[in-house]
């Protein structure tokens, strides 16, 4: 089981608060693998991964941890996903809610 960082409520909260959809979250989108986006709005396809544990040594500072998120960015674009990384830091600041909003309306 993942450990999750930041609390959904607050996240959905500062989204809507930023005038967006609330997201989801933990969204299994690649039909047959177990890749999850962090937080996810699939109407829109768009999504935020958090790349936690970068400088802790943690599994996407690492080698094999590196090449299962390439595997996992490139089957979500191959499937139409825009996908933001931030670290869990920056995940309810302006510069992200601006990015999501950015990428919603390249979708309209």
């Amino acid at each position: 089981m993942r450990q999750v960082r930041y609390n959904h409520k607050v996240v959905s909260a500062y989204f809507r608060e930023m005038g967006l959809p609330a997201p989801e979250f933990e969204l299994m989108y690649i039909p047959g693998r177990k890749f999850r986006l962090d937080v996810a709005w699939p109407d829109a396809r768009v999504g935020i991964e958090c790349q936690g544990g970068i400088w802790i040594r943690g599994a996407h500072g690492r080698g094999s941890g590196i090449k299962r998120d390439m595997e996992k960015n490139n089957l979500g674009i191959l499937a139409g996903l825009r996908v933001l990384q931030v670290p869990p830091e920056k995940l309810c600041l302006l510069e992200t809610a601006r990015m999501v909003k950015h990428l919603f309306a390249q979708g309209k």
